[in-house]
């Protein structure tokens, strides 16, 4: 007769051990060890499901025990490793079954094949979350109203200022939005429908000159935000060519200027910008006088003409502020 430790721990014991673990995990580590352990997996009431390069045979072990209505969170995807896994999943479990799901990830799936899984996404009325890392640039972005998280990640530098459109919801429950590559068309969306948001991380990548400046008024109109942590990349596109810089610190004050509340801010210039934008006394003079909660700000820009030595940019830095 076989003894384990696990046959000493209670089932509230395991089911705080399975908290830190996905269910495939779960099933590969545990399942058939004994009685005791089947019992207590088999009854575990929340599974948090992660497909992203899995083995097939853990793939069919996973399907082969999952019970739909106790999924929380699913991550599926047709990266190059598992192509085809979504279709194939959702042929043995449509996702209308998942009506307890609270957080979704959908990992290089096809536009056609993402949509039809968002539309059907609406009857879910514990979903919170979704996450998307596309394979190519989606046409439309439909977050839907009941969600306070929603983040997508572009590998690859994608334009898209004239090609994709954010569907006009209100989105009042929203707190958390990550975009990389965003317009600054769907900036002024963005606070316009979510005005609720605390925390936003976007890519911006302009085309024209003009932009810079929409952008920098975008919310000039507006009550302040309720930002309180911002992460924020500026960049041009290679269409975009002029011999002058064309982001300075003029531009983000105007921007930043509505935003209160911030108490975490990063700022991320790639293109060529400014020389101003290196002016640490200026910054703080904006900060203390526009920004009176910010606790932690990281600064990175791209500087086309630089008229003083290193050592005199830094002292603008180096003081108790």
């Amino acid at each position: 007769m076989f003894w384990f430790m696990f046959d000493y721990l209670p089932v509230e014991m395991l089911h705080a051990i399975f908290e830190y673990l996905w269910t495939n995990e779960i099933l590969n580590s545990f399942l058939s060890i004994n009685d005791y352990l089947n019992s207590v997996i088999l009854n575990y009431n929340e599974s948090f499901i992660y497909f992203h390069s899995i083995l097939k045979p853990l793939f069919g072990l996973t399907c082969d025990h999952l019970r739909p209505d106790q999924v929380i969170k699913l991550v599926l995807s047709d990266s190059n490793d598992t192509p085809g896994q979504s279709q194939l999943f959702l042929s043995r479990f449509p996702i209308e079954q998942f009506i307890n799901l609270r957080a979704i990830t959908l990992i290089e799936i096809d536009d056609d094949d993402a949509q039809s899984i968002l539309t059907n996404l609406d009857k879910m009325k514990y979903l919170t979350c979704i996450e998307i890392n596309p394979k190519f640039h989606y046409t439309h972005l439909n977050i839907k109203p009941q969600l306070t998280r929603f983040i997508v990640k572009y590998n690859d530098v994608i334009y898209f200022e004239n090609q994709t459109f954010i569907i006009q919801n209100q989105l009042l429950r929203l707190r958390h939005l990550s975009l990389t590559y965003c317009s600054y068309f769907q900036l002024e969306l963005i606070f316009r429908y979510a005005p609720m948001l605390v925390s936003l991380n976007i890519s911006i990548i302009f085309a024209t000159h003009n932009g810079v400046n929409s952008f920098a008024d975008c919310n000039k109109e507006r009550p302040p935000l309720n930002l309180t942590n911002l992460t924020l990349s500026i960049d041009i596109s290679i269409d975009c060519i002029h011999a002058d810089p064309i982001i300075s610190r003029v531009h983000l004050e105007r921007f930043l200027s509505h935003m209160p509340r911030l108490r975490r801010l990063e700022l991320i210039v790639n293109c060529e910008g400014n020389s101003n934008l290196a002016y640490g006394d200026r910054w703080k003079i904006f900060i203390v006088e526009r920004l009176p909660l910010l606790r932690i700000f990281n600064f990175k820009f791209h500087l086309e003409h630089i008229y003083y030595d290193k050592q005199t940019i830094l002292s603008h830095f180096r003081n108790s502020f």
